[in-house]
C-alpha cells in the first residue's frame, strides 16, 4: 500500500509526502496510509513544530 500511495501521492506533492513518512514516528505510518496528510496539515505541523 505505501508503495502505491506514493505513487498516487507523487502527482499531489509527492515529495512532501515522502518528508512526511520520514518525520512521523513508525506508530504512525500506519494512521499516514490510511488518512493522507493534506497541505493544510503540514502548514499546522509546521507551525507547531516550529522552534
Amino acid at each position: 500500500k505505501m508503495v502505491k500511495d506514493a505513487g498516487s501521492a507523487t502527482t499531489g506533492g509527492g515529495v512532501i509526502s515522502k518528508m512526511e513518512l520520514v518525520l512521523r514516528p513508525a506508530s504512525d505510518q500506519q494512521e499516514y496510509q490510511v488518512r493522507p496528510v493534506t497541505m493544510q496539515d503540514v502548514i499546522t505541523k509546521y507551525n507547531i513544530r516550529a522552534p
